[in-house]
């Protein structure tokens, strides 16, 4: 079985954003020594439009010039280390900007949909651009922002035009629709990898995009009674390391405690704790998992290095742009 650990390498959207070194730079350096140890490559989903606001204010603010030196640093530090680096676009950046004391989010256009048809492949275009310039590598995997990527007619050329071939947003069941989400998995494939054109849930034979979901399982309502418990409990284990506050997702913490949900494979907090589970029972080829350093724990960060001590040798462990 072919393994893919992925992250999404990002700040938090709400109010506080959280600061760089807490939400990304701290959490990231605990995984990529995980890395180094035990051999295993993971991939980071980077929020390009943070990077282009670090360039544009850099100049102006010292702490943002700080800011951009580490996080530079730290991309080009995965590359050297064996890890993949690719593109994750929350574009809301287009409209957001630094005050002098902290970041502004304007999440009123949170999707590509939200652009017309030509500004969105403006952005895909200069998003991609400064992370290969930053990062010094070559950039050929797409994770959309809030997983919001349909109808994916409208970014899809612009994705080809700028060299994208995988596509990793979608998780088979997913579903949620509000003021700022709106996405739709429920129709996709029961797969591990397939190719496609124009709609990421519908495979076609030689398709131009290669989509690589991410593994998928239901949990039960306990689970997060388990989860939220243990956060005030003893948050010193189990609080997210990320300084900073999540845009709303209204009705999904209710759903989530009162029902049975599909939900993706996450390596981050608690979850953490049903990653041997779901590996050994997974019906497929690959096996692709999600998570964001923002959002890691003490307790997460341990237990995945216990994972990984375990399970290295046992599977192939890669980065996304092997699937090529």
């Amino acid at each position: 079985m072919r393994v893919f650990l992925t992250w999404d390498y990002e700040l938090y959207f709400g109010s506080p954003t959280g600061t760089a070194e807490s939400c990304m730079l701290e959490p990231t350096e605990a995984l990529m020594h995980m890395s180094r140890k035990t051999g295993v490559p993971m991939t980071y989903f980077v929020d390009c439009g943070y990077l282009l606001r670090l360039i544009e204010y850099k100049e102006k603010y010292a702490s943002v010039r700080r800011d951009y030196d580490a996080v530079s640093r730290q991309l080009q530090a995965m590359v050297k280390d064996g890890n993949d680096v690719q593109l994750h676009i929350h574009p809301h950046w287009e409209d957001s900007y630094y005050d002098g004391e902290s970041w502004k989010m304007n999440v009123s256009r949170y999707k590509l949909t939200d652009f017309s048809k030509s500004e969105a492949a403006e952005i895909i275009r200069t998003y991609k651009q400064v992370l290969e310039e930053t990062a010094q590598t070559s950039v050929n995997a797409y994770r959309a922002g809030g997983w919001c990527m349909q109808p994916f007619s409208h970014i899809g050329d612009a994705l080809f035009d700028a060299g994208i071939r995988i596509e990793s947003s979608v998780f088979r069941g997913g579903y949620y629709r509000s003021d700022l989400y709106d996405y739709d998995f429920r129709n996709c494939p029961d797969g591990s990898l397939w190719r496609f054109d124009d709609d990421p849930c519908k495979a076609v034979t030689d398709g131009r995009f290669a989509e690589l979901p991410i593994s998928d399982y239901v949990l039960p309502p306990w689970f997060f009674w388990q989860l939220f418990a243990l956060g005030r409990i003893n948050p010193e284990v189990h609080k997210p390391l990320g300084n900073g506050k999540p845009v709303p997702a209204p009705g999904t913490r209710w759903r989530s405690i009162t029902r049975f949900s599909p939900h993706y494979v996450s390596i981050e907090g608690y979850f953490v704790s049903r990653l041997s589970h779901a590996l050994r029972h997974h019906p497929h080829e690959e096996f692709t998992a999600l998570g964001h350093p923002k959002a890691c724990t003490r307790y997460s960060l341990d237990m995945l290095e216990r994972f990984l001590k375990s399970h290295a040798g046992s599977y192939s462990f890669l980065p996304v742009s092997d699937l090529l």
